[in-house]
């Protein structure tokens, strides 16, 4: 998925693991902005910091999914203006998700899982 990150914000801890694992590359921000299915990623100060566009309906809802596994929460599932993009799901990092370190761990947990 295409995905930028939003000028002058605090990029979050746990972004390098979010750009691995759902295979994010950064792209242009019309591309982005444009995408048929927009999701803003907050950091730990609650700073919208990352817009990650979804090609359709199947991509946002896995990426919907995925987020949730790993303890992100939706703020809102609808269309809504925020930072001249119009998201449609924007989710926080819960507490839980906010050490790096342990969204590493969760995410060897859950493709372990998955392999067996």
């Amino acid at each position: 998925m295409k995905t930028v990150v939003i000028a002058e914000r605090k990029v979050a801890n746990f972004d390098k693991w979010l750009v691995a694992y759902l295979e994010l590359v950064e792209s242009d921000e019309d591309v982005v902005r444009h995408a048929r299915k927009l999701i803003g990623i907050r950091n730990e100060k609650g700073e919208l910091y990352r817009a990650i566009a979804a090609s359709g309906l199947n991509q946002f809802l896995e990426t919907y999914v995925v987020l949730n596994d790993f303890g992100f929460s939706a703020q809102a599932y609808n269309s809504f203006k925020a930072d001249e993009y119009i998201y449609d799901a924007i989710f926080n990092a819960d507490s839980s998700v906010v050490n790096a370190g342990d969204i590493c761990q969760l995410a060897s947990a859950q493709h372990a899982e998955q392999i067996e």
